[in-house]
């Protein structure tokens, strides 16, 4: 059983049955404007057994066992579907939308192959819920899905031919590098070439950068990234590894350091934050 409402009356499904009280015109009774109320629930003739039943502002929504929808109260704005009535005949397709008095049919190519599990509406609207009463096959859809996959790469587009060549040297695997041509660079003042040696393998707040198509004497290569950093480094900028060849105690103790300072910058920043207060 199911009780609902509209804005002048009221629907309830038992026992397959549908009964409606309200307003007269909007009960499926077949009664017009002029009739009185109708004041005590009266069960709806000409339909079938229903197994659900839905309220709109000012329509009723039915659906059989059968997988059909019954529709009553106003059309004004298109709710009850009745344009054209029949589909295998759309004479009246233009037609401007009638009121239905008594409990009409949808009639729908759309809904001819499939079983309504639940209609619904609102002030001027209506909805169905449908199902074509049949099940996913689970060795199609896996096909389909692995005919999806297969599609997808072959329509991964190649990689950029212009991502920088640095980047390129250090995604790429170890074997397939070709190495750096050297550079030929004009002859500086010793003093000069001095002066300017730090910057090749430390950045301008002084970090040690990663050092690529230059002399690997004196770097370490990560385990994890295969890339290669400055032996003053004891942890991978880009990964966070630990250089190889570290024992699990300095590891632990590098990982305490580090808390302890995550700590002390989080004292600070609480800290001023209370002051500030």
């Amino acid at each position: 059983t199911w009780l609902g409402g509209g804005l002048h009356f009221s629907a309830a499904v038992a026992g397959g049955k549908v009964f409606t009280w309200g307003k007269a015109e909007e009960c499926g009774h077949g009664l017009g404007e002029s009739a009185p109320p109708i004041l005590e629930p009266r069960a709806v003739e000409g339909l079938p057994e229903i197994r659900s039943l839905r309220c709109g502002g000012s329509h009723t929504l039915a659906c059989s066992v059968a997988g059909d929808v019954f529709v009553w109260g106003c059309g004004l704005t298109y709710q009850l579907g009745n344009r054209p009535r029949d589909s295998a005949n759309p004479a009246d397709i233009d037609d401007d939308p009638t009121d239905e008095l008594r409990p009409y049919r949808i009639s729908s190519k759309q809904l001819d192959t499939r079983f309504v599990l639940l209609a619904d509406g609102g002030a001027q609207h209506s909805v169905e819920l449908a199902w074509e009463e049949r099940y996913a096959d689970p060795k199609v859809e896996a096909e389909k899905e692995s005919q999806e996959t297969a599609k997808a790469v072959l329509t991964t587009p190649a990689a950029d031919e212009s991502e920088p060549p640095a980047k390129k040297r250090a995604t790429e695997p170890e074997a397939n590098r070709v190495p750096a041509e050297p550079q030929i660079a004009e002859q500086e003042p010793k003093a000069e070439q001095e002066s300017s040696a730090p910057e090749a393998s430390a950045s301008a707040d002084g970090m040690p950068l990663l050092l690529l198509g230059a002399d690997t004497s004196g770097q370490w290569k990560c385990d994890t990234c295969s890339l290669r950093w400055d032996a003053k480094l004891t942890k991978c900028k880009a990964c966070e590894s630990f250089r190889p060849g570290l024992s699990e105690e300095d590891i632990a103790a590098m990982k305490a350091e580090e808390e302890r300072r995550r700590q002390e910058d989080i004292a600070k920043f609480t800290g001023s934050a209370t002051a500030a207060k």
